[in-house]
């Protein structure tokens, strides 16, 4: 799904430095991708390195935990954020799952160099839209409202076991009915059956929960 997404140069599977990681190189390989290994727990730096060592000028932002990213979703999104010149894009009323986030790298850049010197937790520096947002750093930030046709209630994201067993029935349906894996045949499925769906509808969004924003604001804050 992201080899579709218009405008890329290169395409980079950031991980970790982990010995259990490094098989991931065997698949890299034969989707001919990159790949990098970087920091395990301070993933902003991750980022700030990979970017750097390959010389990006602006990073798309997609998380592991989203195989069913779509490309109608990042390709709006990254109009949007050329058009307004934004450090920083991401969307308002996205289905969860379906899309990443856009970056200026000079701005990740000068963003981590202040996360340093304030010494935020490491826990918090893997959700950069708290950071961009917050009004002490001055960045422009950009949340596009997308085209209803994109959203939907529906989790199609990797945080649980239950997410996992939804996936897996949901491709399952999507190869048997020799449909590509894109965000309408996505939605169709998931409509014209929704117990699949229902499998993972009530899992938390952790970067939603009240008492976690509450949290990494006042860490921005000091």
């Amino acid at each position: 799904n992201v080899k579709k997404i218009s405008f890329l140069d290169v395409i980079i599977v950031a991980t970790t430095n982990s010995k259990n990681d490094k098989k991931i190189k065997e698949i890299t390989k034969k989707n001919d991708v990159e790949i990098f290994y970087g920091s395990e727990k301070n993933v902003m730096k991750r980022y700030v390195d990979a970017a750097k060592k390959f010389k990006l000028d602006v990073i798309i932002r997609i998380t592991g935990d989203c195989p069913l990213i779509s490309k109608e979703v990042m390709d709006f999104m990254l109009l949007s954020h050329f058009k307004k010149h934004a450090d920083f894009t991401l969307p308002l009323n996205a289905t969860i799952g379906t899309a990443g986030e856009i970056i200026n790298y000079s701005s990740l850049s000068a963003l981590y160099r202040k996360v340093l010197k304030q010494n935020v937790p490491m826990k918090y520096r893997e959700y950069f839209k708290f950071f961009f947002k917050h009004q002490r750093y001055n960045f422009k930030y950009n949340q596009v409202v997308l085209p209803k046709k994109y959203v939907t209630k529906f989790r199609l994201t990797v945080d649980y076991i239950s997410d996992l067993v939804m996936m897996n029935k949901l491709a399952k349906e999507l190869t048997v009915n020799k449909k590509e894996f894109k965000i309408s045949n996505i939605f169709y499925i998931l409509k014209k059956k929704p117990l699949i769906s229902k499998i993972n509808s009530e899992n938390p969004v952790i970067y939603r929960v009240k008492k976690f924003i509450t949290e990494i604001n006042q860490a921005i804050s000091k």
